[in-house]
């Protein structure tokens, strides 16, 4: 079952929050420890929030991605991933990322919750 949540979790789109890390190469922070640190928590952080919406995302939408010739092997509407593991999932990756990433900084946290929100 840890499989079909990897692959719901679609960490290959992770590659789109690599922009976390911006501003240390942009500040030429990217050899102080502290801000290297937060940067590489921030990203994972930020990844697990946003791997918690693929997953609520793919939940609502299981009916019509059984309907659509390349979601349908998507694990939730192959029915490989039981809802009620994908949602346990879902909320567990949005309350770890989304907590972890108010506590790195409030203005971080706040810009995560926004993004989730949107998408």
């Amino acid at each position: 079952m840890l499989g079909h949540v990897l692959r719901s979790m679609r960490v290959y789109q992770w590659t789109k929050n690599l922009v976390v890390f911006a501003g240390l190469v942009f500040t030429m922070k990217f050899l102080d420890p502290p801000y290297l640190r937060d940067a590489v928590s921030g990203f994972f952080l930020f990844s697990l929030a946003v791997s918690g919406m693929y997953l609520l995302n793919d939940v609502f939408d299981v009916e019509r991605d059984r309907l659509h010739p390349a979601k349908r092997g998507r694990p939730i509407a192959a029915g490989e991933l039981p809802i009620g593991a994908a949602m346990a999932a879902a909320f567990f990756l949005l309350a770890v990322g989304l907590g972890g990433s108010l506590w790195l900084g409030l203005r971080f946290g706040l810009t995560a919750a926004a993004y989730v929100a949107l998408t």
